[in-house]
This record gives structure tokens, C-alpha cells and sequence, in this order.
């Protein structure tokens, strides 16, 4: 292991150089501080008791209890602008999510600009997946090759592209959006690809098929009225709080990824469960019609004022 510390070392003694730099500021801004550059500046500014104020990104805050979240987003800031009221609850209960130096940041909501302009408040469509003309979309996770954030992204890629292609080939015409920052190329076949992002299609569809419900293109989808079929293959750790509400969007059916069965029976089966979105004003919106820039702006005037 000395070999591994003496790298680790190294490393930040390189950050440390360039982050003296830096030292003259009042407030530090960042993203995600997963970066190790941004997790630096981060730690540097809270043991100088400088006020860090983290902004969320993903358009929603607590459906994942993932690791990352305690050790990233919760760890290095002393204010976390997220987004809707159930994300500080979540954040709070999950086994995953809590800092590590039991210095939870002030949780403060704000309003994704996107959702907070395509949030359809109308009942949810009930469709008639006999109809042949329903035009749907496949919103699958990314490949990651050796980009893993585990420990609860464990399917390999290969696994993957196999359950991929039994979906494509179960649901015949469906069309499958490939993530905008894949780096792997896909291997789908016999399947329209629709690349780019994801918000200059979202009208086109009539419902939706995922199997990941802890990413922002699904945040995007459950703010419309349209369909969602969630198969749950196993892929993520839906924190407690958000489980109740994305039951109640979707139409959930778990599946084994080594044994799927007939996914057009289990679709058929539940498809007449009506839903309603509770979901996209507890994650993604804020009790407030601020916008994020507004709460941001706001909160770095009054840690002004109390200086």
C-alpha cells in the first residue's frame, strides 16, 4: 500500500502548489466536487472556514443513495443548492448520503430551469400498447467501459449490450436514445439511434421505456404526462424516499436481466394502472417559483451581510 499512498501524496502536493494561488476569496461556488482539482479547492476553503456553496446538477436531488453523494456533494461544501423539498429528506435518511466529517451541508431549494418549463400537471395518458402506431423511446443508461461509479452500477457492458438487445428486439419499432456523452459506441442493431440531446426530442414520443431512474434524462421525462415503463433490472440504489414516489409515476416491472421473459406480456399486463406524478414537484422543483441563479445569487448576499 505504500506505493499507492506515496502516488496519493504526490498528487496533492502537486494541487496544493497550484491552489496557493488561489487563497484570496470569500466564498467559494462549485459544481460537483467530484473532480479531485474541485474537491481540493473545496477542502482548502472549509478548513479556512470559507462558506462553499455546491450546486446540484441533474435536474433532481435524492432518488440515488449512492456513495458518491456522501463522499462528494455532502462532504466538501457547508451549502448544497439543490432542487425539490424531498431531496433534503432523502439526503438526510440515506444510508449513503451522509457527509463524512458529520458536517451536513444547509440545504437549500431551488427550481430546475428545464423541468420547471416542461412540467405538464395533467393526469398521466393511459395508452393502448396494442396500438401499433404509439411511437416510444428506450432511455437506457450509458455505457461505461472502465468508468464505473459503483459499488451499485455493477452490470458490465456486455451484459448490458446483451439485455439492450432483447429489449430492442422484444418491442419492435422502438427507437433507442444513446446518452450524449457515451464514449463506447453502440451496438445495437436493426434499431433506430437517436443521438444528441434528449430535451430537443422529448415531444416527438408518445411513452417512454427505462431502466434507470436515477439520472437526469429520467427526471425529464417523468416532468411530462406521457407514459413510462421502468423495467427494474438491478441497475442503481433508489434511495427509500424516492421509491415510494417513482412507484407511483412508472409502470414498474422488475425483470431478471438472465431470465427477462415476455416483456410485451408484462407491459400488457400492467397496462391499464393509472399514475399520477408526485414525483417532479418533490425532486426537481422547489415550493418557490426562484430560479436557481436567484437562490444562488441570494444565498452569497446574506453569508455578504453576515460577515
Amino acid at each position: 500500500p505504500e506505493y499507492f499512498f506515496r502516488a496519493i501524496i504526490s498528487s496533492y502536493e502537486k494541487f496544493t502548489v497550484d491552489q496557493e494561488k488561489l487563497n484570496n476569496y470569500d466564498c467559494l461556488v462549485i459544481g460537483t466536487p467530484v473532480r479531485i482539482p474541485v474537491r481540493v479547492e473545496a477542502a482548502s476553503a472549509m478548513s479556512r472556514k470559507i462558506p462553499t456553496i455546491c450546486i446540484d446538477h441533474g435536474n433532481e436531488t435524492g432518488t440515488a443513495d449512492h456513495p458518491s453523494w456522501g463522499y462528494d456533494e455532502q462532504s466538501y461544501c457547508s451549502h448544497f443548492v439543490g432542487y425539490g423539498p424531498q431531496g433534503k429528506k432523502s439526503l438526510r435518511e440515506g444510508v449513503y448520503t451522509k457527509s463524512l466529517f458529520n458536517n451536513q451541508p444547509e440545504y437549500l431549494e431551488s427550481n430546475s430551469n428545464f423541468i420547471q418549463r416542461k412540467f405538464d400537471k395533467n393526469q398521466i395518458k393511459k395508452l393502448n400498447f396494442n396500438d401499433e402506431n404509439l411511437k416510444g423511446l428506450y432511455v437506457p443508461n450509458r455505457l461505461e467501459g472502465y468508468y464505473k461509479l459503483g459499488p451499485f452500477h455493477s452490470i458490465s457492458d456486455e451484459e448490458y449490450i446483451k439485455w439492450q438487445k432483447y429489449l430492442i428486439n422484444s418491442l419492435p419499432g422502438i427507437h433507442l436514445k444513446e446518452h450524449p456523452k457515451q464514449i463506447l459506441k453502440s451496438q445495437i442493431e436493426n434499431c433506430t439511434i437517436v443521438k444528441g440531446y434528449l430535451e430537443s426530442c422529448i415531444n416527438d414520443y408518445d411513452f417512454f421505456v427505462t431502466d434507470t431512474a436515477l439520472s437526469t434524462a429520467f427526471a425529464n421525462i417523468a416532468a411530462t404526462n406521457k407514459t413510462i415503463i421502468y423495467f427494474n433490472i438491478g441497475l442503481g440504489n433508489i434511495s427509500k424516499v424516492a421509491r415510494k414516489f417513482i412507484y407511483k409515476r412508472v409502470i414498474w416491472i422488475d425483470v431478471n436481466i438472465d431470465n427477462p421473459g415476455n416483456l410485451r406480456k408484462k407491459i400488457l399486463d400492467c397496462g391499464d394502472q393509472r399514475k399520477i406524478n408526485l414525483y417532479t414537484p418533490s425532486f426537481s422543483l422547489s415550493n418557490t417559483e426562484k430560479n436557481r441563479e436567484d437562490v444562488v445569487v441570494n444565498l452569497i448576499q446574506q453569508l455578504k451581510a453576515s460577515r
